[in-house]
């Protein structure tokens, strides 16, 4: 049974092979390239990069394939399979190293974001993270391991078109997600929620009778929860989420600024917006994004320079920039960072 995770980076590749490489978690015999050679895997990574002039964004994806102990699997095999799975990136450089030193036997295959054949990027949706594992599935099946159930998720992906739009901070859907996000740091039932969000200009129709929570905004723009790509916002999780939640009541909750509720949450480190910082899902990117480009002096003066300069913070030095600055979501923040 194999488990398999994967992220993303914009970091250089150096670091993160000479991690996988570590001949304390490795060997030379469980070291493999696709597409490429081991030994100058970096410098061939970069290459490719620079011939299609694609050096920004992501640099590389990271993929952990994960063996059950109960498995019994040998190093060897596993590499084996680990080798196979690379083969799901054509026309990708990927290398493989299989590592040996926990309980668990466990493959590292780094994936170049540019394709050596064409330029293009690799972008990876809940749909292809689907398809991914189960390729490992199909590769575990013909080497008599066992196989995992692989959960298929109920949101939408976000299309490359919106992502987009955030950039220019315009769009109206991340602009509800903000919204809604605030409203539920403020609200303690269900009614809350939805009397906050009508203070925002925004209808919330939420009823037993209907399978989706749907929301208006104030210019007519319509949306169901399944389409705001995060499963915490889907009916069955919203209402879980008022019913257990322990918040205290606020004597009047449509008196109290936002401001001030953000900030009494940045300073325990529960604040939502400032999880969306410090996280790296393809979601909280580009919602952060939004909130720094809803500031024009930001957008005016290289916000993109700006953005990577703040998330290349540690996470502590995130919260006390947050602090530092007074984040809140309606974006009229007390002084800036020059960067």
């Amino acid at each position: 049974m194999a488990i398999v995770k994967i992220k993303t980076a914009k970091r250089d590749v150096k670091g993160i092979i000479d991690y996988v490489t570590n001949p304390n978690k490795t060997n030379e015999l469980l070291i493999s390239g696709k597409d490429c050679s081991p030994e100058t895997v970096v410098d061939e990574m970069e290459v490719v990069k620079e011939q299609f002039h694609k050096k920004d964004g992501n640099t590389y994806f990271h993929v952990i394939q994960s063996f059950s102990p109960k498995d019994n699997i040998t190093p060897e095999k596993a590499h084996e399979v680990g080798v196979n799975f690379a083969d799901y990136f054509k026309n990708y450089q990927v290398l493989i190293a299989t590592h040996i030193d926990k309980n668990h036997i466990h493959n590292h295959l780094i994936v170049n974001s540019v394709s050596f054949e064409n330029g293009k990027k690799v972008h990876m949706s809940n749909k292809d993270l689907e398809q991914l594992k189960g390729y490992s599935n199909f590769l575990c099946k013909n080497y008599n391991l066992q196989t995992t159930q692989i959960k298929k998720s109920n949101v939408k992906d976000i299309s490359q078109n919106e992502i987009a739009v955030t950039k220019k901070g315009e769009s109206w859907k991340i602009q509800l997600i903000n919204d809604i996000d605030i409203s539920m740091l403020r609200s303690n039932t269900k009614e809350d929620f939805i009397h906050s969000m009508k203070n925002k200009g925004c209808e919330v129709i939420w009823t037993d009778a209907r399978k989706y929570i749907t929301y208006i905004t104030a210019d007519g723009n319509r949306c169901r929860d399944r389409s705001l790509h995060d499963e915490k916002y889907l009916k069955e999780n919203m209402e879980y989420y008022f019913e257990s939640s322990n918040i205290k009541a606020y004597k009047d909750i449509t008196e109290i600024p936002d401001k001030q509720i953000e900030n009494s949450k940045i300073e325990n480190g529960t604040n939502t917006n400032f999880a969306r910082f410090t996280s790296n899902t393809a979601l909280d990117k580009i919602v952060a994004l939004s909130y720094l480009l809803q500031n024009k002096r930001y957008y005016q003066d290289n916000s993109i320079r700006t953005i990577r300069g703040f998330r290349s913070f540690n996470k502590n030095a995130k919260k006390e920039w947050l602090n530092k600055h007074r984040y809140s979501s309606s974006f009229n923040w007390d002084d800036e960072l020059e960067m």
